[in-house]
Order: structure tokens, then C-alpha cells, then sequence
């Protein structure tokens, strides 16, 4: 129910992934110029946690702040008990909107690509595309999103 109803019900692309893409944020903004829009960013670590954001606008090289109040971020979260299970228990969608204490909702530049700050940013992830930090964020009034801190 996040999402703009007009968004939901459109064909969604994948626009880049690193498996046919490559490890680069040039690729990547590349890739958004030929596909400009709104779109999800996916991220699964290597704990095994899956999170991201919806981002209002393509990314792009821009070495500033864009994006508005319709971005959120999200995690997928297995429930403890259900954890030792093999393949057991259901997931469930954490998300976090705007919290209106800032306007940091997108930063993108040759070197990283991140959602939200207020000091830190919600998710922010490397130029090589390999590593990335999740911590609490004053944007999105979110916790760490990933396994850990500093993910891989």
C-alpha cells in the first residue's frame, strides 16, 4: 500500500542486475538513462537478509540529493521462531516512509549510491557494487536494514 496505486499496477522491468550487467555504477546509471522512471532496488547480503527501496526517480550520476517523499526503504525479516527451520517461516515487509525530518532521499556520484541520510544513510552501496553499509537513518526514521552494519 506504499506505493502510488498508479506505480503497482505497471509492468516492472529489470533494469540492471550485476549477473548480466556487471559490478559498476557507470553500467548502472547507464542502464537508467535508456529506462528513466521510478524504480525498486534490491539488495540481498550475504547473511542472507533481502532489503532495499523504492527510488521516485532513475538513477544518475548527480552528486547531490534528489528523489521526494514517495521513496521508502524496506526489509524482508524471517520471524526467530521460524529461523532454524529449513526454508520455514514467512517473511514479513518492514517499511519505512518518509519521516519528514529531511529531504535526503537519493545521492548517487561516481563513487556511491545511497537512500536517505540525517547522518547516515539507510542503505549506501559502493561503486564496485560488492559492499555496503545499512545503518539508522533519520529520512526514513529506519533501523539497520541489512545482516550487519557494513554488508557484503
Amino acid at each position: 500500500d506504499t506505493m502510488l496505486a498508479s506505480l503497482r499496477f505497471q509492468q516492472w522491468n529489470c533494469t540492471f542486475t550485476p549477473h548480466l550487467h556487471g559490478v559498476s555504477l557507470r553500467t548502472l546509471y547507464r542502464c537508467f538513462q535508456q529506462t528513466p522512471g521510478p524504480s525498486v532496488l534490491l539488495v540481498r547480503d550475504t547473511g542472507g537478509r533481502i532489503f532495499g527501496g523504492f527510488a521516485s526517480e532513475a538513477w544518475r550520476c548527480s552528486g547531490k540529493y534528489y528523489g521526494n517523499g514517495e521513496c521508502f526503504v524496506f526489509s524482508l525479516r524471517r520471524p526467530i521462531e521460524n529461523a532454524d527451520r529449513a526454508g520455514g517461516g514467512v517473511e514479513s515487509l518492514q517499511v519505512h516512509t518518509w519521516s519528514g525530518l529531511n529531504r535526503f532521499f537519493m545521492f548517487s556520484d561516481s563513487a556511491t549510491m545511497a537512500m536517505g541520510q540525517g547522518g547516515q544513510s539507510a542503505i549506501s552501496i559502493a561503486g564496485d557494487l560488492l559492499r555496503g553499509s545499512s545503518l539508522l537513518c533519520d529520512t526514513f526514521t529506519s533501523p539497520v536494514l541489512a545482516s550487519q552494519p557494513d554488508f557484503v
